[in-house]
């Protein structure tokens, strides 16, 4: 749907609603819109490309685990990972176990059986949301592991081992929905360097709030700020009346490197990456700021993303207030 015709029948949703009594903002009624549409928020919805649906796999794999200690192993599965236990069996009382779990529809079979696993083995299950899932995992506060959340080439990880020594990896793949598209996938680079020490330029970095454009929000007149949350958690635009999250920070090492991911303007089943590095140069420090991650899910919006020198310029003069 093309968005004007979504903003036209958000202003006229609006009015009935208004007209039956019931009051909503120009925002809340935009997001309204969107979740009726099938979409996650007002952002999904504006820079929703036209993406051919992939057909569902006829078959899947079943990785088997070996397993020593019952106990242990679902305390590991089934308290900490989520899993649900689908069956279970044995031959006799003295025999060993095989269990088949399940989380999410990912199956896994684990096995006391001998020889039908070598202990050490590893399987990769993809997630939508990894930032998300390593909050939930750490919160549950499991004794034997406080998982964290790891950026790669590929996308990002998190990596537990289980009792056994069986590496469990979440992945939220970069190209999990989308190919790379060839010749279009190069970051956005841009630098500028700042008369200030690393730690301040990263300090002055993340205070993004103090240094974004309000034209560059979904909504300008009531633009107040953005909160950039610890590691795994959101960043967000923060409207008078209504919050977008633009992504989720995957790094934040003071004075030296922090990045997240980055939906605004783009499909946030897409999303892209932002990066800024502090390099020492001298009595000053050299910002590179990286905008990557782009995919056939999203490169058709790349060439619109032409503001990152300005937005520098903006950020280097709050070093000079």
């Amino acid at each position: 749907m093309p968005i004007t015709d979504a903003k036209t029948m958000a202003r006229r949703l609006r009015a009935d609603l208004s007209a039956a009594g019931v009051e909503v903002t120009h925002s809340q009624a935009l997001e309204l819109v969107a979740h009726q549409h099938g979409y996650k928020d007002w952002n999904s919805m504006a820079a929703a490309p036209i993406v051919a649906e992939q057909p569902p796999a006829a078959h899947s794999a079943i990785p088997i685990f070996r397993f020593f200690d019952l106990t242990r192993t679902l305390e590991f599965y089934v308290d900490f990972l989520g899993f649900t236990v689908n069956s279970r069996h044995r031959f006799d009382n003295h025999s060993p176990e095989y269990l088949e779990v399940e989380r999410e529809g990912v199956r896994l079979h684990l096995s006391e059986h001998y020889g039908d696993a070598t202990p050490g083995s590893a399987t990769i299950i993809d997630v939508a949301d990894a930032a998300t899932l390593q909050r939930n995992l750490v919160a549950r506060e499991y004794r034997f592991a406080r998982p964290g959340l790891e950026t790669q080439p590929w996308g990002l990880t998190i990596t537990i081992q289980d009792p056994a020594g069986n590496r469990i990896i979440f992945l939220q793949s970069r190209t999990s929905k989308a190919e790379r598209v060839e010749g279009h996938g190069a970051p956005i680079v841009s630098e500028i360097t700042v008369p200030v020490d690393a730690a301040t330029a990263y300090d002055a970095f993340i205070d993004i709030g103090r240094w974004w454009d309000r034209r560059l929000s979904p909504e300008p007149a009531t633009f107040e700020g953005v909160h950039v949350g610890a590691v795994g958690e959101p960043v967000l635009l923060i409207h008078r009346d209504a919050q977008y999250p633009i992504g989720t920070v995957t790094h934040a090492e003071r004075g030296v490197r922090y990045s997240q991911t980055f939906t605004l303007a783009v499909d946030s089943e897409y999303p892209t990456t932002l990066s800024a590095e502090f390099v020492k140069a001298g009595e000053a420090t050299l910002v590179r700021l990286s905008h990557g991650g782009w995919t056939a899910g999203n490169a058709a919006e790349r060439a619109k993303f032409t503001e990152w020198p300005e937005l520098l310029r903006r950020y280097a003069a709050t070093l000079r207030d």
